[in-house]
């Protein structure tokens, strides 16, 4: 290690003695430049940074299009009371003061809050789990698996344009009279108000309990996005919406 340490100092010094390093040196003129030198180094600068801007430009013109110009979806409750009653066509008539109910929803909106349309907008029930008093905890369910229905279209893939909406409904309770079926037709009456969930059938005898249901939000051009609901029923019917609330809670789930 010594020789070859020594051997390298001697080369270096033999390289420095002998390559004629002034030939290297550049040389300064103290001729002052002209204003026609100066107008043409400043184009020369000017040009290249254009150049360069326009290519960074091209190569990431997506990416910056992204920063301002997106979808952002967002779901809340469409009735601010939740829970909103279709009430009895035949009631309404001939200003019946007992108006009733044939069931209750819950709608959600799916609203596009961004600058680009949602491509692709898809909503699923990803899980239901149901608590009841004699679990000792919280049982998940069946669900189907599939995309849930938009209110309106015939497609379960939309496109929601920017500032639009869409509606979907997780929820419906019908009335006990809706499912109460004749002996004649070999069936024998429920006498229950039935609950179905994003088009799961919840296959209970006491629907008294507490829901949690968890949606999630896809689109082509959009982080998913997470809704969950909170749905606490004590199972019984009332068949106006002011007595209704006092048998159901239904609400959303931060996290």
């Amino acid at each position: 290690m010594i020789i070859i340490s020594i051997l390298t100092l001697i080369v270096g010094y033999l390289i420095g003695q002998l390559i004629p390093w002034n030939w290297l040196h550049p040389e300064i003129s103290d001729t002052s430049i002209t204003m026609n030198d100066y107008y043409t180094r400043l184009i020369s600068v000017v040009g290249a940074l254009a150049t360069l801007f326009a290519t960074f430009i091209a190569l990431f013109k997506e990416d910056i299009k992204r920063l301002y110009e997106y979808a952002s979806l967002d779901a809340q409750f469409k009735d601010q009371s939740i829970l909103a009653e279709v009430v009895d066509k035949e009631t309404t008539t001939n200003n019946n003061k007992n108006i009733s109910a044939v069931k209750y929803e819950v709608v959600i909106v799916v609203h596009n809050k961004g600058k680009l349309a949602g491509r692709g907008c898809q909503v699923y029930l990803e899980k239901i789990s149901f608590k009841h008093s004699s679990y000792p905890a919280p049982k998940d369910m069946a669900i189907t698996g599939k995309p849930l229905q938009w209110i309106g279209k015939a497609e379960s893939s939309v496109i929601i344009p920017s500032k639009a909406k869409g509606y979907i409904n997780i929820l419906e309770i019908t009335s006990p009279k809706s499912e109460l079926i004749t002996e004649e037709n070999g069936h024998n009456p429920t006498g229950k108000a039935q609950l179905l969930i994003s088009g799961s059938d919840l296959f209970l005898e006491d629907f008294n309990g507490i829901y949690t249901c968890i949606y999630m939000i896809y689109s082509e051009n959009t982080t998913p996005v997470e809704f969950a609901v909170e749905i606490n029923w004590n199972g019984n019917w009332q068949q106006r919406l002011t007595e209704m609330k006092e048998c159901i809670t239904i609400k959303p789930i931060c996290k």
